[in-house]
């Protein structure tokens, strides 16, 4: 049965989006147990931070009023939508960070 985008888009959510920021040259500002912090990719503000939290394994940058995870981020770096970003995932350099982790193995497709 083929996969459907949704399907897509929650495997992908399971990979990690410090690793993914890291693979596209942000390196952490701050690092905490739960989260690690970012400058922001949004926006030419230098003090925003976009903070990841490890936990939920999403982002969140308050001052450009931007949340989710992972295929939101991209999404929204990218002014593209989900379903283009699965329908190519190497623009986006998913292939990097498919071959670097393993996502969390309850929710692939």
């Amino acid at each position: 049965m083929k996969k459907t985008t949704v399907q897509w888009v929650k495997y992908f959510n399971n990979f990690d989006l410090a690793q993914y920021l890291q693979i596209l040259g942000c390196t952490p500002t701050a690092s905490r147990p739960d989260a690690a912090d970012f400058y922001t990719p949004f926006g030419t503000d230098t003090t925003a931070t976009l903070t990841v939290h490890h936990t939920s394994n999403t982002f969140s940058d308050t001052v450009n009023h931007r949340q989710g995870h992972l295929v939101d981020l991209i999404s929204q770096l990218y002014g593209t939508t989900p379903k283009q970003i699965m329908q190519d995932i190497m623009p986006y350099r998913l292939d990097i960070l498919m071959q670097q982790t393993e996502p969390d193995q309850t929710t692939r497709p």
